[in-house]
């Protein structure tokens, strides 16, 4: 299961941006320094996406929807990455677009895609079943990439609520239905 943190329709979803202030270069190799910690396999790009001497700008926005702050980093006035409260630093649709193979992936199955793109949580039966992927080497608390059957790109940002190994072995629970009319 995943926690979605959705790019694409973010700015929907704030309520308040707060006063955007410039960080101090210690500040700023500290946060690459986090950066090249969570997503290793950048490796030299790091340069070239966030240059050492440009400037870099944060701002909080407050979110309607969840409690809490997130933190948005600018790099050149293009927003980069996103860092909610007490999480890690997790990139933008628009730079995982560009360097797709930043971070791990998971695949939701064409059942899950319609309430997936409405804003609900991908479960991991969605992940589990024929057409989903689980990359093994997802830990509990890693941000993942939400791709969908049949498409190229991601189309979500998310944070794994539970480690790969434990997703492939939940019981599937198929819980009554009822049928308009009679049962």
């Amino acid at each position: 299961m995943f926690k979605a943190y959705w790019c694409c329709c973010l700015f929907r979803a704030i309520d308040d941006f707060g006063v955007r202030s410039q960080i101090k270069s210690s500040a700023i190799k500290a946060l690459r320094k986090e950066v090249d910690e969570t997503y290793p396999s950048l490796g030299g790009h790091l340069e070239a996406i966030w240059p050492t001497k440009k400037e870099t700008v944060v701002t909080q926005a407050k979110l309607k929807l969840a409690s809490g702050v997130i933190n948005l980093y600018f790099v050149n006035d293009e927003l980069l990455f996103i860092q909610p409260k007490d999480k890690k630093m997790m990139p933008v649709l628009r730079l995982l677009h560009r360097y797709p193979y930043m971070m791990a992936h998971v695949q939701c199955d064409k059942g899950g895609t319609k309430s997936m793109l409405s804003g609900s949580k991908v479960m991991c039966q969605g992940l589990t079943s024929a057409g989903g992927v689980i990359d093994p080497s997802i830990e509990e608390g890693q941000p993942v990439a939400i791709m969908l059957e049949g498409k190229k790109n991601a189309v979500g940002l998310g944070i794994a609520m539970m480690a790969a190994d434990k997703m492939f072995f939940l019981p599937i629970t198929v819980g009554k239905w009822r049928r308009r009319g009679r049962w």
